[in-house]
């Protein structure tokens, strides 16, 4: 039992680390020295990555995957050769969780397409990348052929028949404060009676977290920001789940950067140097 949980708290560590690294990439460079670090500790204590890094679970590995994605693509803007890597861990991450699966193939042609012109300019690593990307993902073949892959979707899809309504409903309903700050549920979801994925104290910086995001991120990544928040959303949103964080963790973890900046602004208002040195 030790060593199926120390994996799963590894990637836990590890998400913490990839944390400060990639939100370094995508904030404007007069944030770079306190965010990151106040993005890191939101990670590290926020009830929903304390949870499933102590559960056995693989959607754990699948957010860290993801995030080395991210953080390969953001710097192959910079340096192409960074594509490979970004698709080897793309390709990698769909085999850690369900959710991830789905995610690679809305997210990949939409960010290409976002950032066309200087992928175009580098056909020569964005065709490397894919032929790596479609090595990692020909395990994926076996199970398409044998019908499996679909099988899971099978088992949680909505069964109520009103396939778009749930859909809107499901998605919309992940934006809930309550789940968010107040009460997650049952099951997988339930972290603890009474208490959301986040603590109840941290639904003021979220507000002032939403309202400064755009100031703070690199404008070149509003959109890749926002695509991302809501295609992280659809594979929990085809389920028949009101709410399943499990399945959510890239949008949770958004949701942590987004709190993040409201601390860091709140921790700005005080001019005391130790009440700020204290909040940043």
């Amino acid at each position: 039992m030790f060593s199926v949980r120390f994996i799963s708290a590894l990637f836990g560590v590890i998400t913490v680390a990839l944390t400060y690294f990639l939100s370094g990439l995508i904030v404007n460079k007069k944030y770079k020295r306190y965010l990151p670090l106040i993005f890191s500790l939101v990670v590290a204590i926020s009830p929903w990555a304390i949870h499933f890094s102590r559960r056995a679970v693989e959607a754990n590995i699948g957010l860290t995957l993801f995030l080395l994605f991210l953080y390969f693509f953001i710097r192959s803007l910079k340096n192409a050769k960074n594509f490979v890597f970004a698709l080897f861990f793309l390709g990698l991450s769909t085999h850690a969780y369900y959710s991830e699966r789905l995610i690679a193939v809305i997210v990949l042609p939409i960010f290409i397409f976002q950032f066309r012109k200087y992928f175009i300019e580098n056909k020569k690593w964005v065709f490397a990348g894919l032929v790596v990307l479609a090595l990692t993902l020909l395990p994926h073949l076996v199970t398409v052929l044998s019908g499996s892959f679909f099988a899971r979707f099978d088992q949680v899809g909505s069964s109520t028949g009103k396939f778009l309504s749930d859909f809107i409903r499901h998605l919309f309903g992940y934006f809930s404060p309550m789940y968010l700050f107040s009460d997650a549920g049952f099951g997988l979801s339930r972290i603890s009676p009474n208490l959301g994925m986040f603590y109840g104290l941290l639904v003021f910086p979220f507000f002032v977290g939403l309202y400064k995001v755009t100031k703070i991120v690199n404008y070149k990544y509003h959109i890749f920001l926002l695509t991302l928040i809501f295609i992280s959303l659809i594979p929990a949103s085809l389920t028949g789940d009101d709410f399943y964080p499990l399945r959510i963790l890239e949008f949770l973890w958004i949701v942590s950067f987004v709190i993040s900046i409201g601390v860091y602004e709140i921790g700005m208002l005080f001019k005391n140097k130790v009440i700020r040195l204290f909040l940043l």
